[in-house]
């Protein structure tokens, strides 16, 4: 119950930094509208929303930018720390990956499936934080840039390349179902870590870069565990 209302209490707060910002003019009404047809999926175990509240923190940097809200959602995806919850992945470099396939993928064709005039969604890591001055016309607009290919939209560079980075990729139905095969068949490869997959399909030309990257990792003590 302490917990029902500790969370109940965060979503309330988060609700009127945004009402702040519309009332402050810092997110037009055209724009939230074309924002409340994109959603947010945001993978965050219970365990480190609960010691760091990563989960809060990443909505409060959607909420911030002009997200709804309502569209941003927290997933439990893989814990690695929790021996049931492990869900037969026991690699570190592979959880994200896993997550993602086993806990994002459904989710985000069931909201297409319930509500076919959603645009984009959203896969986000907990520590997915917004650089100073993105807001959400910026990202809807680099998601719409992206076409049929997913978007990296928090990447870091690497020797000139992308090979790291902030875990922010958009999609849309048809982008989601494409890097899905793509994917698939990275990890038959024993591909399994997401910055390595990501990597591949970018040299391949089958994922989309902003020209500049939109979102970074936050520093915190959870940073390398799963």
């Amino acid at each position: 119950m302490l917990q029902r209302r500790k969370t109940n209490a965060k979503r309330i707060a988060a609700m009127r930094r945004f009402a702040s910002a519309l009332a402050d003019g810092a997110i037009s009404c055209r724009v939230s509208a074309l924002a409340d047809r994109a959603r947010v999926l945001v993978l965050c175990p219970i365990r480190r929303e609960l010691q760091l509240g990563l989960f809060t923190s990443a909505r409060d940097s959607f909420v911030d930018a002009g997200f709804p809200v309502s569209a941003v959602r927290r997933f439990q995806g893989i814990d690695l720390q929790n021996n049931r919850q492990r869900d037969g992945v026991h690699s570190a470099s592979a959880v994200v990956t896993m997550s993602f396939l086993r806990g994002f993928v459904p989710k985000a064709r069931a909201i297409w499936s319930t509500n076919p005039a959603v645009l984009y969604v959203f896969f986000a890591e907990d520590d997915c934080r917004f650089i100073g001055g993105v807001d959400v016309q910026a990202v809807l607009r680099e998601a719409k840039a992206a076409g049929r290919c997913a978007g990296w939209m928090g990447y870091g560079l690497r020797n000139g390349q992308p090979k790291v980075g902030a875990h922010l990729l958009s999609f849309t139905k048809s982008a989601l179902e494409r890097f899905v095969m793509d994917l698939k068949h990275l990890v038959k490869q024993r591909v399994l870590a997401l910055d390595t997959a990501l990597h591949h399909l970018w040299l391949a030309g089958r994922i989309f870069l902003p020209a500049e990257t939109l979102a970074q990792q936050a520093a915190h003590p959870l940073k390398r565990r799963r």
